[in-house]
């Protein structure tokens, strides 16, 4: 096993959160700041789906349209997740104009229909085809609540074609598989290359309203399972469980969460050479009891997990929309986790620990960042804030942006002015920051904007000057994979209108 060091995106239309590097850790890594802008356009009230792209075309599945956040402390009254408010839809969202198309699931084999009607579900897209895995809801008759056993596979294709044309969804785009393995919610997925992690979760049976009066059954997986899709979707090619870490486990098994943030990484190998892999940050619940607030990471080959039991994550713990960005001069990483569930909130100074029990993990606006060098988690930061606390709902990432395999934004080929990160769809989101705020199903998207360093900053040398300029009039004309950092508002070429954004920042040395 590779010996590591373990220590370690309104209420106004438009809304700037350009917060700078903010917290205890100081630091020389050139900063990221955030504009989050509310769109024009419209979605579907919908939270906890998953997604698939096709080119610039988004399709949306499963999830919960009727209700915000599921009651909690029922006395059995009340049932957690009635029938009505699962989504009984499809939707496909076109990036480039904005239309919405929707189709029924309805007319679908019950098998299939099932399959869908659930929340929290787990997916990975391979090619056209997306995978979604588990999921909990209740079955057709509405008398059985139950976590799915099942692994089913959409042709986006063809369920892009019957959308447009607004036929119905053809059965034949969904296959349905049975996998012991995949009976997790709340479970989260990271592609490594051809490989994927399914990790953690829970197997829940029974109503969630009424589990303090009837009959109900809870397992966490405690378990990441390696999946490698050349093989088989459904079997794991190897199982990571309690004895597999670094450092071992102690009381509290590092495994059992759900609900929380997963994200693509570039780790060092045993060699020290860049490696897909993936970080954990947050989840819940520890022990039974509130927020992790200890990531976890690994790299594709490692024969161990490795539990960052000395770095305390302090913000944003629960699933959220989230991005990866690698930065592939410095091999540093960086995870940002817009607004969220936390076990901290931030008073504009420093972050404030939340005393008072299980529930009592509040909401947030605050997008933070948490960063790595090589693989050692270094600090935590506040870089903004979302309009309203939102989670379970996804950030979509701007197709155009410079990604590695593994679905990371490249720092490093950022140009150094304002670009568009990519867009959060709808989502659970909540009235207000604070532990117990009215919460609904979001029929809004959030356009997310991000500024790497100093605008204008060809050479990343913090000031735009003459060396600036010399490197934007070397690379005139050029176009495709050969414009490099010159070209600045991301158009594929270097012309006059780069210089004019260049010839505008002159002198500038703020980052933002």
């Amino acid at each position: 096993m590779k010996s590591r060091c373990v220590s370690r995106l309104c209420c106004m239309a438009v809304v700037a959160a350009a917060v700078s590097a903010l917290g205890s850790a100081s630091s020389t890594a050139q900063p990221l700041n955030f504009r989050i802008e509310t769109s024009s356009a419209d979605f579907t009230p919908l939270h906890s789906y998953v997604a698939g792209e096709v080119g610039h075309e988004v399709m949306f599945f499963c999830g919960i349209s009727g209700m915000g956040m599921h009651g909690v402390l029922q006395n059995g009254t009340e049932i957690g997740f009635p029938t009505t408010v699962f989504s009984d839809e499809a939707h496909l969202f076109d990036l480039e104009t904005n239309e919405l198309f929707s189709g029924s699931i309805g007319h679908l084999p019950d098998a299939v229909r099932e399959a869908l009607r659930v929340t929290n579900a787990a997916s990975v897209q391979f090619g056209h085809t997306l995978y979604i895995y588990g999921g909990y809801g209740p079955n057709l008759a509405g008398d059985d609540w139950h976590t799915r056993d099942s692994v089913t596979a959409v042709d986006l294709d063809a369920v892009r074609v019957a959308l447009r044309d607004g036929d119905p969804l053809p059965a034949s785009a969904f296959q349905v598989t049975q996998c012991d393995a995949c009976q997790v919610t709340g479970a989260r997925i990271v592609r490594m290359g051809d490989s994927f992690v399914l990790f953690g979760g829970a197997n829940f049976a029974g109503d969630y309203g009424r589990k303090a009066t009837e009959t109900f059954f809870e397992q966490y997986a405690i378990k990441a399972h390696i999946i490698d899709a050349a093989i088989s979707m459904t079997a794991p090619v190897e199982t990571y469980e309690q004895t597999n870490f670094s450092p071992p486990t102690g009381i509290f098994d590092p495994l059992r969460r759900r609900d929380m943030n997963a994200l693509p990484a570039t780790l060092p190998n045993s060699e020290g050479a860049p490696t897909p892999g993936f970080v954990i940050p947050g989840g819940v619940f520890r022990g039974g009891f509130g927020a992790w607030e200890t990531p976890m990471s690994y790299s594709d080959g490692d024969d161990a997990i490795v539990h960052h039991t000395t770095f305390t994550q302090r913000m944003n713990q629960y699933e959220c929309p989230a991005v990866s960005l690698y930065d592939e001069t410095t091999g540093e990483n960086r995870f940002i986790l817009f607004s969220g569930l936390s076990s901290h909130t931030w008073d504009g100074e420093q972050f404030v620990p939340i005393v008072g029990g299980l529930f009592n993990i509040p909401w947030t606006t605050e997008i933070t960042q948490i960063r790595m060098e090589g693989d050692v988690f270094v600090e935590e930061l506040v870089v903004g804030a979302m309009p309203l606390p939102t989670t379970n709902a996804d950030l979509v990432l701007n197709p155009a942006l410079p990604t590695n395999e593994h679905g990371q934004v490249l720092l490093n080929r950022l140009p150094a002015n304002e670009v568009l990160l990519g867009r959060v769809f709808g989502g659970l989101r909540a009235a207000a920051s604070g532990v117990s705020p009215a919460t609904f199903p979001s029929t809004g998207i959030y356009d997310v904007y991000v500024v790497f360093g100093v605008r204008g900053d060809v050479n990343r040398d913090g000031v735009v000057n003459a060396q600036d300029l010399a490197l934007l009039l070397g690379a005139w004309g050029q176009s495709g994979d050969d414009v490099g950092l010159s070209d600045l508002n991301g158009d594929g070429v270097v012309n006059s209108q780069d210089l004019a954004i260049l010839l505008s920042y002159w002198g500038n040395n703020t980052p933002g």
